[in-house]
């Protein structure tokens, strides 16, 4: 709607529209100006005003008609138009506004679904009377092209400066008792169709379950020949597998046996060897060991003449002396020594007689 605000002087108004508003100023019972989208100061206690949409508008409503078989019907049509002579219009339908608030005073689209419902409702009542309910059903083409050629040519739209832009029919709909009783016939064939698809598939369940039997029972006598040959064969395979299992009962006994001798005759040759070894090494162990005992005895030998004549030239004191400290090695500690008098005497008259004769000390 157009935008009225207060001016700086109390009385005065200013209107402001938009351009897909038609905007028609009246002072005292004369036009004053008219056009879209205007803006403008009016005094409002001397001018009326008035505001036409030019843009496409759409009426939609439903008409209740009845077929020659006198069967109810419900259309649901919608028809959009436009105001190509707003001027023409404001004096047909009441477009007044308010010069205080702006909005209309009175409700002039209503009534043009109302006028569209009226003149919409001549023709397609003229063609609806004419054809049964299953073919009015499918004839919203027919009944659309009747209403449009009417409205296209009913005089009165065009003297309120209207141009009706399109007409669409959008269903035409029996009453719910009828929508099922026409249903029913296809909802019974729906129904059969499926009970004769559930007996086809009960059908083709049976014949798949004798052939599915025919196919086990088959199976089974194929499975019994199978086990008879193979009852057949398993004899003949365990009297072969027997006469087998002797002869190689029989190879392995032999072999055991030969590989007995054999390991037998290793292990002789094996203690022979052995035996052969260790008296040889005895042997060599003997000869060394004689050897050893040779060559000691001989150092023992050259030892004991090399003393014997060392101790030839030594004074009888000196050897006696050497004598006395090797028997102090080779006997036993001893705790108390005893010297008589009769000992020590001999002893000094020897070494007295070594002095008188030169000899050493």
């Amino acid at each position: 709607m157009a935008t009225l605000t207060r001016g700086p002087v109390f009385w005065l108004r200013h209107l402001r529209a938009e351009p897909n508003q038609y905007v028609l100023q009246y002072r005292r019972g004369k036009r004053r100006r008219g056009g879209s989208g205007l803006s403008f100061w009016f005094d409002p206690r001397t001018s009326s005003l008035a505001e036409v949409p030019v843009q496409d508008h759409e009426a939609s409503f439903v008409l209740h008609e009845r077929t020659v078989d006198l069967q109810d019907l419900s259309l649901s049509v919608s028809i959009r138009y436009r105001f190509v002579d707003p001027e023409r219009a404001a004096t047909r339908f009441n477009f007044t506004i308010s010069v205080r608030s702006g909005s209309w005073t009175d409700r002039p689209l209503e009534r043009l679904v109302n006028f569209f419902a009226r003149r919409a409702q001549e023709p397609a009542r003229a063609y609806l009377s004419t054809v049964p309910l299953t073919e009015a059903m499918t004839s919203a083409g027919h009944v659309r092209e009747a209403i449009a050629n009417a409205l296209r040519d009913d005089p009165e739209v065009a003297e309120m400066g209207i141009v009706v832009v399109d007409v669409r029919v959008e269903s035409v709909t029996p009453t719910s008792e009828m929508q099922d009783a026409l249903a029913t016939p296809a909802r019974e064939s729906l129904r059969q169709k499926a009970d004769e698809a559930v007996f086809r598939r009960r059908a083709d369940a049976v014949e798949k379950e004798r052939a599915i039997q025919e196919n086990e029972l088959a199976t089974k006598i194929e499975l019994e020949h199978r086990q008879e040959q193979w009852i057949r064969r398993k004899g003949e395979n365990d009297w072969l597998t027997a006469d087998l299992d002797a002869t190689a009962s029989r190879r392995r006994t032999e072999g055991s046996l030969e590989l007995r001798r054999l390991e037998t005759e290793a292990d002789a040759a094996s203690v022979r060897t052995r035996a052969t070894a260790a008296a040889d090494a005895r042997r060599a162990r003997g000869e060394a060991h004689a050897e050893s005992i040779r060559l000691e005895e001989l150092a023992n030998a050259e030892g004991e003449r090399v003393r014997l004549e060392a101790w030839r030239d030594l004074p009888s004191g000196i050897a006696w002396a050497f004598t006395l400290q090797g028997l102090s090695d080779r006997l036993p500690a001893i705790g108390n020594l005893h010297l008589t008098p009769d000992s020590l005497t001999s002893v000094i008259d020897r070494l007295v007689d070594n002095r008188t004769t030169g000899g050493d000390s």
